[in-house]
């Protein structure tokens, strides 16, 4: 009888040591051993629901990893509305909009070093030294603005006001610039004063910029909106002079299009979407095509692009946000490659 029970007390007591040993095993297997050699996915969830998330393809294994950043910070959430992704300075910066904050993640296991709080609808980052840049909407009726970080502690050091949606930023030349997406402007930030030195007309919502092989500023206008919201056709692409400030060439589109873009590894191709078509535009050519590299018939609607450093290009597909997203793989040349399932509402993509 004896015997009898303390089989069964061992039983007992052994069971849960048995069931968090297979857990753990089945999240370890949840996960990718490191995260050197891959793209994450930022999905940013439906608005209100506080379940955006973080994917990561890994280009080795060709695998797809989900809810990276649950996984790894013991089922925290990452909050609501993730708009993007930056990495540097051995982080990953996951870009929380509707939450009001950025969390730092260390690149090595995607555990949280510390989190900057007290932002105002944040958009974008970007990093030079030891000052980091969050672009801010601040909100729908006030002025954007930037936000100096101190990225040692994750502390703001000080605010730069821009122009309404500050949205789009990059670093070029000493100098910080901002697409201002309410506006048609960007905005110029001396790195030296932290104040804003020129604002230059640029077009309708102004969204991402990236730099060319020359250095220049390619900044992406989406278009804007009659009277009546009917799109006017009017996106363009614009190439800056980072030095002299001087607009150098202006590509008319001839329709309202994303304001997100992707560059090849060359730095001397465009991509950019519109729906379920992707285009392309050569740095430097007179005009753009008005003909598709890729038209994707079972996708719902695109909604990030990525490209990664074998020209591999990555479209994110929203499915309405009623579902979880997909991610479709493309080559350079337009030729499918494969997709695979992520979070809900995949928004972009970032190389490490």
């Amino acid at each position: 009888m004896n015997t009898t029970i303390n089989k069964l007390k061992f039983l007992l007591l052994a069971t849960p040591i048995f069931w968090m040993s297979c857990n753990e095993k089945e999240t370890e297997a949840l996960l990718p051993g490191d995260f050197e050699n891959g793209v994450f996915i930022s999905n940013e969830g439906n608005f209100g629901s506080g379940d955006a998330s973080l994917s990561y393809y890994d280009f080795e294994s060709r695998t797809i990893y989900n809810d990276v950043f649950s996984l790894s910070n013991e089922g925290k959430e990452i909050g609501d509305v993730m708009q993007s992704i930056y990495i540097g300075q051995d982080h990953a910066f996951l870009v929380v909009n509707n939450s009001n904050k950025v969390e730092a993640l260390n690149l090595a296991d995607m555990t949280i070093d510390y989190t900057i709080a007290d932002l105002k609808l944040p958009r974008y980052m970007t990093s030079t030294g030891d000052k980091g840049y969050v672009s801010e909407w601040v909100s729908f009726s006030d002025v954007g603005r930037v936000s100096v970080i101190d990225l040692s502690t994750g502390v703001i050091q000080k605010t730069i006001d821009t122009d309404y949606g500050a949205e789009g930023v990059i670093i070029a030349d000493n100098k910080l610039f901002v697409s201002n997406n309410f506006s048609t402007t960007l905005s110029v930030i001396d790195l030296n004063t932290e104040a804003v030195t020129k604002t230059i007309e640029v077009g309708s919502s102004p969204g991402e910029m990236k730099l060319d092989a020359d250095g220049d500023i390619w900044l992406v206008c989406g278009g804007g909106l009659d009277e009546q919201y009917n799109p006017v056709g009017d996106g363009k692409f614009v190439e800056i002079d980072p030095a002299t400030l001087e607009i150098m060439r202006v590509v008319e589109l001839g329709m309202n299009i994303s304001t997100k873009i992707a560059i090849d590894p060359t730095k001397e191709v465009l991509f950019y979407f519109k729906g379920t078509s992707v285009y392309k535009y050569g740095v430097g050519m007179a005009e753009a095509s008005d003909m598709p590299v890729i038209s994707e018939e079972s996708a719902t609607g695109f909604y990030g692009i990525g490209v990664d450093g074998s020209g591999n290009i990555y479209l994110g597909d929203s499915k309405g946000f009623i579902e979880n997203g997909e991610v479709f793989m493309y080559a350079s040349d337009g030729a499918f490659i494969e997709k695979f399932e992520v979070g809900r509402g995949p928004n972009g993509f970032a190389l490490n």
